[in-house]
């Protein structure tokens, strides 16, 4: 399967989403592999700058939970998240699936999933544990990670 860039920032904290748009600008800025002026359907390095400014001032005056600046906030990460989206498609363009290249872009890389073959039967899993719990009547268990496992049955 080819190198995919994540664009899901929908997970990430107000203050996480702030550090990752910073690394995707930044990373952008001067990157050697994406020589600008980009294509007129990817945004310019200039508005992604200014939608980063933009969010980032309104995620610091909503600190004070006034009700008008979170629903800037929230306006400014919209558009922010939205011009990240958009110059996914040219990233992945250019690169052409060569992970070198998409890693200096600050976006994080899709790791693929591993399937198995078939319904194999896996080796017993190593440090098994099994403890009271803290109701009455339970039990804690704890077992290592096999990496092929998808669920346990116990």
């Amino acid at each position: 399967m080819q190198a995919k860039l994540i664009i899901s920032f929908e997970h990430l904290s107000e203050s996480d989403f702030l550090v990752k748009a910073e690394t995707i600008v930044t990373a952008m800025t001067g990157n050697s592999h994406y020589a600008e002026p980009w294509p007129p359907q990817a945004p310019t390095l200039a508005e992604l700058t200014q939608a980063l400014i933009t969010y980032k001032n309104d995620y610091h005056a909503s600190i004070s939970r006034d009700t008008l600046k979170i629903a800037q906030r929230i306006n400014s990460r919209q558009n922010l998240t939205e011009l990240l989206k958009r110059l996914v498609s040219y990233l992945e363009f250019i690169a052409q699936g060569d992970t070198q290249i998409l890693t200096t872009t600050g976006y994080d890389l899709r790791k693929d999933a591993v399937h198995s073959s078939g319904n194999e039967i896996l080796s017993a899993p190593s440090d098994f544990r099994v403890s009271h719990g803290i109701k009455k009547g339970t039990l804690n268990i704890h077992v290592a990670l096999l990496p092929d496992a998808r669920s346990y049955e116990v």
